[in-house]
C-alpha cells in the first residue's frame, strides 16, 4: 500500500496526473496547499475538491493540509520533515509539480532527507504529460557535517552566544577551534554573524534556515533509526 504526498496550486490535474506511475494500490492522499489572497483561497480550495472528489470515486481517502503562507519557507520545510517523518519512507511517493515554488523546493528536500520516491508531471508544454521518477537520493548531514560542528549548531540554536569565544567556554573547546569550525559552517550556510551595534568586533552565531534544517532533519532521523 502507498501513500500519496503532493502539492497542489490551482490545477488538480497534477497532482492526479501522478497516480498511473505509483506503481502501487493507493491507501490514502495527503494534499498540501497554501495562498494568501482571496482569489487564490478560493481557486487552491476548488482544486482540493475536485482532486478530493477524483479520489473518492476510486475509493481513496484524502487529507487537505493547509500551510499558513505560500512563503514561509521555514514553516513549509519544518512541516513537511516532520509529516514524513510519521511515515515509512519506503511506502511513500510524493508528487511535487503543483503550487508555488517555495513548496516544491521544501518538498524536494524533505523527500532528499527521508529518501523517498518523488515524481513530477510534465507540465511545460501547457498540456499534462507522462509522469516519471526524478533521480534524488537520500541525504544526511551527518555525512559531512562533523561531531564538533554539529554540537557547534545545537549550542548556537540553544543559547544563541553574543560571540564565538562565550560560544567555545560553553563547548569547553578552544577559541581557535571553534572559530575555524564556525567559519566553515558559514561557507555552507548554516551559520551566520549578526554584528554588534555597541562593539563592530563582536559578531554573534546565528542558525540560518538551512542550518536550522540540517538539525531538525538529523534529529528526526536519530528517532527513526537506521533504515534497513
Amino acid at each position: 500500500m502507498v501513500v500519496l504526498y503532493g502539492t497542489l496550486g490551482f490545477s488538480p490535474e497534477k497532482f492526479l496526473g501522478a497516480i498511473p506511475a505509483v506503481g502501487g494500490k493507493i491507501e490514502r492522499a495527503v494534499v498540501y496547499t497554501a495562498a494568501e489572497q482571496v482569489a487564490h483561497v478560493k481557486k487552491s480550495e476548488a482544486a482540493f475538491r475536485k482532486v478530493r472528489g477524483a479520489l473518492k470515486a476510486i475509493v481513496i481517502s484524502c487529507e487537505h493540509r493547509r500551510f499558513s503562507s505560500p512563503w514561509n519557507f521555514d514553516e513549509i520545510a519544518r512541516t513537511l520533515i516532520q509529516d514524513l517523518s510519521r511515515e515509512d519512507p519506503r511506502n511513500v511517493v510524493f508528487n511535487l509539480t503543483g503550487g508555488p515554488k517555495t513548496m516544491t523546493v521544501a518538498a524536494t528536500i524533505a523527500c532528499l532527507v527521508h529518501g523517498v520516491r518523488v515524481l513530477y508531471v510534465p507540465e511545460e508544454s501547457g498540456s499534462i504529460g507522462a509522469p516519471f521518477t526524478l533521480p534524488l537520493l537520500r541525504i544526511r548531514y551527518s555525512d559531512f557535517l562533523t561531531e564538533t560542528q554539529t554540537k557547534l549548531l545545537n549550542e548556537v540554536r540553544k543559547h544563541e552566544p553574543r560571540s564565538l569565544a562565550e560560544l567555545a567556554s560553553i563547548l569547553g573547546r578552544s577559541n581557535a577551534t571553534i572559530t575555524f569550525h564556525a567559519q566553515k559552517l558559514e561557507e555552507i550556510g548554516a551559520l551566520t554573524f549578526l554584528s554588534d551595534p555597541g562593539n563592530r568586533l563582536i559578531r554573534s552565531p546565528r542558525l540560518t534556515t538551512a542550518g536550522e534544517i540540517m538539525l531538525m532533519a538529523e534529529q528526526v532521523l536519530a528517532k527513526r533509526g537506521p533504515r534497513t
